[in-house]
């Protein structure tokens, strides 16, 4: 009797709605794992066998979407029919981002023919629901046709070039789409065919750029295209659950990633600084291995040539060859650029935003990347402007960088952006400078606590910047401290590679009316990360937003310059906009914007409006004498100019396959690219050019951001950012003037002028 009670009264509780919610849960589990452990094969198998999934990887996808079904700020629901059409269509991005691989057949799901059952197609409606059950076969299934073809095309490549150049008709006139991210896919394995046949004749008349011989060009791509066999025999289960969980993170904003084992690996070396190298952070693009950023004050950022949006095509070891990378697994390639402290790795690089290019070699010495290069540097700048010399200090800011371990310990001299600020700051004012300027083009963020302490240096207390969590619950940072370390006129720096903490500082400087904000319209990271560390890799994952004191965000927008500068950054190649699904307001399509009244009292408020009204009152005159300078300045003429080029050539997509076409549109390019490069070194009294040839071995590609060897003087727009601040020092003296010679004057309301 009492064993029965016992028994009634279990079941009583597992019947509790709350108890057969977690029962479900488990027996949907423990039935796709029981499914996945009947056909899990090994890690690695050859291209004729197909890849299966693994209890590991189930056990991981599962945790994956439990994680961001809890903690993500974006959320999503898996059990809609929309999901499962958005994932599909998403991770068949991801695998066949140039539509090259899949035909049309296996996209559409309304096909009644026998081939359709076999598609991929058909999973278009279930794969957010095997994905919801941990249950990896069809993202499988998927794969294993994109990875057919992409074997296929190899081969139909190799067979091509064995038959000899001499088979391609390069006198016939026809064109090839670079950018196939919206064509319509393959109707037919023949059209299929057609365009592996025209994307082939493309990849020979690059090489023929390089002015190989024809017998050398054929060599060269048979080479690439058994090596890339190779690495698809190689594939791994694992490389399929990371190109699977990505089309599925990719739906929540660009910054949420999967990493599995191997690539948390090299992200953790990235984030630690720890590893040696030349300090960049790569990504898988289609084909090839593209940049990201540069690691502030790195090998390759020092060195001044590598920048974010190009691709790495080749590498070699000091004297060594150079190996094709091009359809290399990332992590192969990372191991090719990764070495000891002082070797030399060679880099042959395709320019972003380039399509017909000869490539150039970049050769960088690999080092550690180490905390005290990145910090805060000073210098002076002396101008001799109309209203005579002015000084104005320069206080460079790399990163947002903080000791943390140092600082928990209370050891005295750790390391941290406000404390060595505040130390340069107290050195410049002994050097009576009339201005100030803080440099952070290229600041890519770093830690929020320091961005928000180094606001406290420059404005009295109150609040720096609000945080809403994926509850929707508003967290308040404030600066407690009502010293102003520094009260002169100030200006902010930023390009579009300033991102996160870099924008709160910029933005809070804006909105406060503290600082004229200088430059172009940085990147537009409104968005806060974590890191969770799985089983089996690791899950970088969006959990917050953050707002301006003013109450907008910067994702998407940016922070906008009171004076913008001209600028060689595409925005559809860098910056939060040119990130897949990156729209305004993508985390909170509701609500873009936050009301700080709610949190900061109305005083604060008037204050705040009033004081940046005062700044703002001098933007029409400043402006203007701004543009009358740069009218005839010969560095930013030269930036208009390339800018004309760029937005001329940069963007075409369309590659002629005639041959005597191509060269004629290439030589073109390369006469009108000379001929702005031959202007500049004739107005800054330099000998000319004699060819393009001669030019691009020189070409160190010049962006106008100072680095920490480079003479502040030296830098256009620097110089460009101490006259309109000798500007602002003339007008609120021109101002203070009217304000005093009025009858019955009231005294000035006290500023920061």
């Amino acid at each position: 009797m009492r064993a029965s009670t016992r028994i009634l009264s279990r079941f009583q509780r597992l019947a509790c709605p709350h108890n057969i919610r977690r029962l479900r849960v488990l027996c949907l589990l423990l039935g796709s794992w029981w499914l996945l452990l009947s056909c899990a094969g090994q890690a690695a198998v050859p291209t004729g066998q197909p890849l299966r999934p693994t209890f590991d990887l189930a056990r991981t996808s599962f945790n994956v979407v439990q994680i961001l079904r809890k903690e993500a700020y974006r959320k999503l629901d898996l059990k809609s029919e929309k999901a499962s059409e958005q994932l599909f269509d998403s991770y068949i991005e991801v695998l066949d981002k140039n539509r090259s691989f899949f035909l049309a057949s296996d996209i559409e799901t309304d096909s009644d023919t026998p081939a359709a059952s076999e598609s991929p197609g058909r999973y278009r409606t279930t794969l957010a629901g095997d994905l919801s059950r941990g249950d990896l076969r069809s993202a499988f299934a998927i794969h294993e046709r994109y990875r057919k073809r992409r074997g296929e095309r190899l081969a139909y490549f190799i067979a091509l070039l064995e038959q000899g150049l001499d088979a391609m008709d390069f006198s016939r006139d026809e064109t090839l789409e670079l950018n196939r991210e919206a064509a319509p896919w393959p109707a037919s394995p023949a059209a299929q065919k057609d365009l592996w046949r025209r994307q082939l004749k493309d990849l020979v008349l690059t090489m023929k750029l390089e002015e190989k011989k024809e017998s050398g060009v054929a060599e060269f791509l048979i080479r690439r295209f058994k090596s890339q066999q190779r690495h698809l025999e190689q594939m791994h289960s694992e490389d399929v659950l990371q190109q699977y969980m990505n089309g599925y993170t990719r739906l929540f904003d660009p910054h949420t990633q999967y990493f599995s084992p191997q690539k948390a690996e090299n992200f953790n070396m990235n984030m630690s600084l720890s590893m040696e190298g030349i300090g960049a952070v790569l990504q898988e693009d289609d084909e090839y291995t593209k940049v990201v950023s540069l690691v502030p004050a790195g090998p390759a950022d020092r060195a001044g040539q590598l920048k974010p949006g190009d691709r790495i095509v080749a590498v070699s070891q000091e004297k060594g060859p150079m190996i094709d990378v091009v359809g290399m697994r990332l992590d192969d390639v990372v191991r090719l650029i990764r070495g000891e402290k002082g070797t030399r790795v060679r880099l042959k690089v395709m320019p972003a935003g380039v399509s017909d290019s000869k490539g150039n070699l970049y050769t960088i010495v690999r080092d550690k990347v180490r905390l005290e290069e990145q910090s805060a540097r000073k210098t002076v700048l002396d101008l001799d402007t109309e209203y005579g010399k002015r000084r104005i200090g320069v206080i460079t800011i790399p990163a947002f960088y903080l000791d943390f371990i140092a600082a928990m310990q209370n050891k005295k001299d750790y390391k941290s952006t406000t404390r060595d600020v505040r130390r340069l700051l107290m050195e410049l004012k002994k050097e009576k400078i009339d201005a100030l300027v803080v440099d952070l083009r290229s600041n890519n963020g770093g830690s929020l606590q320091e961005a928000n302490q180094l606001i406290g240096l420059f404005v009295p207390e109150g609040p720096t910047v609000f945080v809403r969590n994926s509850d929707g619950r508003v967290s308040i940072e404030r600066d407690k401290d009502p010293e102003i370390l520094y009260q002169g006129p100030m200006a902010v720096l930023i390009n579009r590679l300033s991102a996160s903490s870099s924008e709160i500082f910029a933005g809070a400087m804006q909105d406060y009316g503290r600082a004229l904000i200088v430059g172009d319209q940085s990147f537009g990271k409104g968005t806060v990360q974590t890191l969770k560390t799985l089983k089996h890799g690791q899950l970088k994952l969006t959990v917050a937003q953050f707002f301006r004191v003013s109450g907008q965000s910067p994702q998407y927008q940016g922070v906008q310059p009171d004076i913008g500068f001209p600028s060689l950054f595409s925005s559809a190649d860098i910056g939060e906009k040119a990130l897949h699904r990156a729209q305004p307001g993508q985390a909170r399509p509701e609500s873009e914007s936050i009301d700080p009244r709610r949190w900061v009292d109305a005083s604060a408020m008037g204050e705040m409006d009033r004081r940046k009204k005062r700044l703002m009152s001098l933007l029409p005159a400043l402006r203007k004498r701004h543009q009358l300078r740069v009218a005839n300045n010969p560095e930013f003429l030269y930036l208009e100019k390339l800018l004309e080029y760029q937005k001329k050539y940069g963007n075409r997509t369309l590659v002629q396959l005639n041959e005597k076409k191509r060269m004629a549109a290439l030589a073109e390019m390369r006469n009108e690219r000379l001929a702005i490069e031959n202007w500049w070194r004739k107005a800054r009294g330099k000998k000319a050019w004699p060819n393009f040839e001669a030019f691009a071995k020189d070409d160190s590609g010049r962006l106008f951001d100072s680095g920490p060897d480079q003479e502040a003087s030296e830098d256009p727009f620097l110089v460009e950012t101490g006259e309109v601040l000798a500007d602002w020092i003339r007008e609120t003296g021109r101002r203070r003037a009217e304000v005093a010679l009025r009858p019955q004057a009231l005294p000035a309301r006290a500023s920061n002028f």
